[in-house]
């Protein structure tokens, strides 16, 4: 009976001490940190579609983040401390029963015993916030005045979440520029939000905010660094190119008159070796010069016209020994029709729609005629002087 009585007054000693002892501000933390990530980690179905998938991938880091803190802080296991307006006990039990019964489906019963840290053993104290009436002069505790509320901790629990998924994949060798970029916004848009939020954020959990911000940042601005130099030696490269192709391009325009201009000496020399002494190149521009008084009758007898493409006349009909050429010339109000004659040449076939010949021609005169409405016209008139072949 002594010994009974022993053990009950030890008992009631520790359940004493265990009321009173409040829980540090760092298990405070872990307890919060451990809610936060069991109320997002995944439920994973089964048959599972793919082992290496996020759903798998999220189950086993947010897994491993509860476990570390757990370990870090074993004595708020069994803790009915109030986290979010529940005790963290009614949150922390379903969540280790929900991971030990996917690991077992995972592993195996043996696996997942040693996988699922053990709940079995209860600690010697409850972290109730009750304090048992003591005759102290002041028993309240002392208050943290650089901790953040708790929806700023919220969102920096998130940035930090993602800080430690860049972690991981740095650690398996695949955090990439991509991935990166594609944490950077979101981790950005958390620590933000929890700095607006309360100010004090600034001044908590700094070395984790500086590791995070060097893992993160940092590294996404120099990426952004990168893509700017990378666009702007791309644009560079776009403008040396842009100014090669304009001055080949030159080039070429300049070796084209070049050519045309040497054709065109060769093709005078040519009208000058024929008795002419100067040439016009286009029918339709000499008829054009003649019209405006551009060029004079007596000096467009004495210059040879070259056919040019421009020149779309067709046999239309013979009169006499003049072959009638013409084509219809659009771009007016009203259509008009422009005509030639040719002197006819000896032995020659001169089908309806056949093309004037490209060569050089002489202009000889202006022929007028009475057109079957009883209107007076005149004709330009030619005669082939050399014929291109």
């Amino acid at each position: 009976m002594k010994s009974i009585k022993i053990l009950l007054l030890l008992s009631v000693v520790n359940l004493s001490t265990a009321i009173a002892q409040e829980p540090s501000e760092d298990e405070v933390n872990a307890m919060e940190k451990i809610v936060f990530t069991c109320k997002r980690m995944p439920t994973i179905t089964f048959p599972l579609p793919d082992r290496d998938g996020i759903e798998m991938y999220n189950f086993k880091s947010y897994t491993k983040r509860i476990k570390d803190t757990l370990s870090e802080y074993p004595t708020i296991e069994h803790s009915n401390y109030n986290v979010n307006g529940k005790a963290f006990n009614s949150i922390f039990e379903p969540c280790m029963n929900k991971i030990k019964t996917t690991e077992t489906k995972l592993y195996g019963n043996s696996s997942a015993q040693q996988k699922v840290l053990s709940t079995s053993t209860p600690t010697t104290h409850s972290t109730n916030h009750v304090i048992p009436t003591q005759t102290t002069t002041n028993t309240t505790p002392t208050v943290v005045n650089n901790r953040p509320n708790e929806k700023a901790r919220d969102h920096l629990r998130g940035a930090f979440m993602l800080c430690d998924t860049a972690k991981h994949l740095k650690e398996k060798g695949k955090l990439s520029d991509k991935k990166i970029s594609l944490l950077y916004d979101p981790y950005h848009r958390a620590i933000e939000k929890a700095q607006a939020e309360d100010s004090r954020v600034n001044n908590w959990k700094k070395e984790t905010i500086a590791e995070c911000n060097q893992l993160i940042t940092q590294q996404y601005l120099v990426i952004e660094e990168k893509k700017r130099e990378a666009k702007a030696l791309a644009e560079a490269s776009q403008r040396q190119a842009q100014l090669e192709r304009e001055a080949q391009s030159k080039k070429e325009d300049e070796t084209r008159e070049k050519e045309k201009e040497e054709d065109f000496q060769r093709r005078l020399t040519r009208a000058k070796s024929l008795g002419y002494k100067s040439l016009e190149q286009g029918i339709t521009i000499f008829l054009a010069k003649l019209k405006h008084n551009d060029l004079s009758m007596s000096s467009a007898k004495t210059s040879l016209v070259l056919k040019s493409y421009k020149d779309r006349f067709k046999v239309s009909s013979i009169v006499g020994n003049q072959i009638i050429y013409s084509y219809m010339q659009e771009g007016f109000d009203d259509f008009r029709i422009k005509q030639i004659a040719v002197a006819k040449i000896a032995n020659r076939f001169y089908e309806e729609d056949t093309p004037l010949p490209a060569g050089y021609y002489a202009f000889t005169g202006v022929r007028e005629f009475t057109t079957v409405l009883g209107a007076t016209k005149q004709i330009a008139m030619f005669k082939m002087v050399e014929e291109f072949h």
